[in-house]
């Protein structure tokens, strides 16, 4: 700042000026003013959360459960086919 620009109210003023003292227990008491005036909200995700679980997992048993080990299509040949065409030829 330069001098064109200092207040001197405001220079003594500042000099001056005394904050009173905070107690200790104001933290406390400011904290306790404001629980008391906002309660605790569980956020909705926690609602949803637990569902989005039990969906998942219910999904999973139906696709485990409808996909056994014998219910394959696939059967293995003792024998495979191979045909082999040459040029012009048909089977």
């Amino acid at each position: 700042m330069n001098e064109l620009e200092r207040d001197p109210e405001l220079d003594w003023m500042r000099a001056e000026w005394q904050s009173a003292r905070v107690p200790p227990s104001a933290d406390g008491a400011v904290l306790a003013a404001y629980r008391r005036r906002f309660p605790a909200v569980r956020p909705l995700r926690w609602f949803w959360l637990p569902l989005g679980a039990a969906a998942i997992a219910a999904s999973l048993a139906v696709v485990l459960l409808q996909v056994g080990p014998g219910d394959s299509e696939y059967r293995p040949v003792g024998q495979p086919r191979i045909v082999v065409l040459s040029q012009g030829e048909r089977p």
